[in-house]
């Protein structure tokens, strides 16, 4: 190239150094296409930003692989586009070998995409919250929109996949729930039941709670009213003690109902009254005829039939009363003999004297009869003669001092007894006697005639 005379000096040299400048860069240029940044050129700015764009590069296409391909994502579509149009611009600018510039392209477009993959994993982890929410809830049909959703967004999720099962599952139930309430509304609770035997665990547990337990009311109802009905026909009849077992199932069915609660005491009080008649009935049998010993525990049946009752009070103490005397009585009779002392004599004489109010009753009168005339025997005197020398000391056991005699006559009760003779020089000398009731006279010798 010539240079032009008429340029100053200056200017040529500019020319000059601008000529050597494309050259240069024209050189470099041929040269970065064949170079090995792997060799001594790997510090070099222009591999350092080369690295840094494929670097970036690479971090983009993971960004775009994690984020899915739907029709409606969450995240604004056009801040998408704008990153991808962006990232084309890059992708040329590299190809292009502006490396520097293309890492900027690159790097903006990493923010964006971050910023549309952290919206889209809080709208994710938003509407996977939402959709278990309204599962558990049992809101089958609109946690069936949310998995729908959520499947094209996490396709790999188990546990997406798992929700969206049991939301199909729960929406499609949702018809036979639906069939056994109106079972229930109709009255057809065994179809009902049955229906519920087959259902599903874990689908629709609220609604099936109360579906059983609409089932259990009314049979619980179907039953009340046959117990209802059957107590009441019960008690019209007279019945009572029939009406009172259907009342009382009743109360045990349905503990707060008036209508069964006031039966119930009705049935209870009209029982009372007729068991009361009944043992009344069987009392006066039973004094007629002077079982006074069964008598007591008809009387404290009736008395817890009608506590109040003062006449039954006096009636038992008037019962145990005879009973008393009757025991005694026989008592007395059955120890009746010739062994009784003053005192138990006495006891006997007390006794007749005592049980003389109660001879109106037969039982009574016929032993206080048996047992004056076994008295009587056992307490009439016997005459004894006793036979002695006049010089022997008599005595006779139970009893007293006879003194010296040659006969004496005395009157004794029945019994045994011990007659004791003793004079001085002589051997003493004893003679049992035993003297029966209604014994003839008697005779006795006691003389001392054997001498020591």
């Amino acid at each position: 190239m010539e240079l032009s005379p008429r340029l100053p000096a200056y200017a040529a040299c500019l020319l000059a150094l601008a000529l050597v400048f494309v050259a240069q860069q024209s050189s470099t240029t041929q040269e970065v296409e064949d170079i090995d940044c792997e060799g001594e050129w790997a510090d070099s700015p222009l591999c350092i930003q080369r690295e840094k764009a494929i670097e970036l590069r690479a971090r983009i296409d993971a960004l775009l692989e994690e984020l899915p391909d739907v029709a409606a994502p969450p995240w604004d579509s056009s801040v998408y586009e704008a990153a991808l149009a962006e990232f084309e611009e890059g992708q040329n600018q590299y190809q292009e070998q502006f490396f520097g510039d293309a890492a900027t392209k690159f790097e903006s477009v990493v923010t964006e995409l971050l910023a549309i993959k952290n919206q889209f994993e809080a709208a994710s982890s938003e509407k996977f919250d939402a959709a278990f929410e309204l599962l558990n809830a049992e809101n089958y049909s609109d946690a069936l929109i949310h998995f729908e959703q959520l499947v094209t967004w996490l396709p790999q999720s188990e546990e997406v996949q798992s929700g969206l099962e049991r939301a199909e599952t729960g929406t499609r139930l949702a018809t036979v729930v639906e069939q056994i309430e109106e079972l229930i509304q109709g009255k057809l609770l065994d179809e009902a039941g049955a229906e519920l035997e087959e259902f599903p665990e874990q689908y629709w547990t609220s609604r099936i709670a109360k579906a059983k337990n609409r089932i259990l009311k009314n049979r619980q109802t179907q039953s009340f009213n046959t117990l209802m009905s059957q107590g009441l026909r019960a008690f019209d009849e007279g019945r009572w003690m029939e009406a009172k077992q259907f009342f009382a199932s009743a109360v045990d069915l349905v503990p707060d109902s008036t209508a069964a609660i006031e039966a119930l005491a009705d049935a209870e009080t009209r029982l009372a009254h007729h068991n009361f008649k009944l043992l009344s009935e069987e009392l006066e049998a039973l004094r007629a005829n002077e079982q006074w010993e069964p008598m007591l525990p008809i009387l404290e049946s009736m008395s817890q039939l009608k506590p109040e009752n003062q006449e039954l009070t006096a009636t038992k103490a008037h019962i145990q009363a005879l009973l008393d005397v009757d025991t005694r009585l026989a008592k007395s009779l059955d120890n009746m003999s010739s062994a009784m002392v003053r005192q138990e004599r006495e006891n006997v004489r007390k006794l007749l004297e005592e049980s003389n109010e109660h001879i109106v009753h037969a039982r009574i009168a016929e032993k206080r009869s048996d047992l004056a005339k076994e008295f009587e025997r056992y307490t009439t005197p016997v005459s004894v003669t006793l036979i002695s020398d006049r010089k022997t000391q008599v005595t006779i056991r139970p009893g007293r001092k006879l003194g010296r005699f040659s006969k004496k006559e005395i009157s004794v009760y029945p019994g045994n007894y011990e007659l004791v003779g003793i004079r001085r020089g002589f051997r003493e000398t004893r003679q049992k006697i035993s003297i029966a009731p209604d014994s003839e006279p008697i005779e006795v010798r006691v003389i001392c005639d054997v001498k020591f």
